[in-house]
């Protein structure tokens, strides 16, 4: 029988969670939480890696996520309404699934106002965008000046 996690099982896991996300080495955990540092090392492997995902990632993806809920709830009345021979509930339904539709398309950058694609704008929003440029500046840390040139350069170019 596989034992239970004792960081998962800490009475601070979401500040162990944290710390991680914040690539607190994993000595200075364990000995800030009184665990051991396999232990710290084992729980990091196993955490989901949305985790790491920078915030803006994890707010949108959550709001996708409601998004999709709506779509179901709405679908699901729209379903009823045609079942039940109600038309007047399901244009209700209908519009609504057309607004949810055009807010999931905003969201993800699939429609941009005025029928539009601003590519510039699609791209700096982009999950995988956020993430490298989080990786980049990271990894720039320590090397302030270019740094400021790197944030200057995105920045110009409308990708920060």
């Amino acid at each position: 029988m596989a034992r239970i996690c004792s960081a998962c099982r800490h009475e601070h896991v979401e500040s162990i969670n944290l710390e991680l996300f914040d690539k607190t080495p994993l000595r200075k955990v364990s000995e800030k939480y009184g665990l051991s540092l396999s232990a710290v090392a084992r729980h990091a492997k196993h955490l989901p890696p949305e985790l790491f995902q920078p915030a803006e990632v994890r707010r949108a993806t959550a709001a996708i996520e409601r998004i999709g809920v709506l779509d179901q709830r709405v679908d699901e009345i729209y379903q009823a309404a045609t079942a039940g021979n109600d038309p007047k509930l399901a244009l209700r339904a209908l519009k609504e699934l057309r607004g949810i539709i055009e807010l999931y398309s905003r969201l993800t950058g699939e429609l941009q106002n005025a029928g539009t694609v601003n590519n510039t704008l699609v791209l700096a929003q982009a999950p995988e965008w956020l993430s490298t440029r989080a990786l980049l500046l990271d990894a720039l840390q320590p090397y302030p000046q270019a740094r400021e040139a790197v944030i200057k350069a995105l920045g110009a170019a409308g990708n920060v």
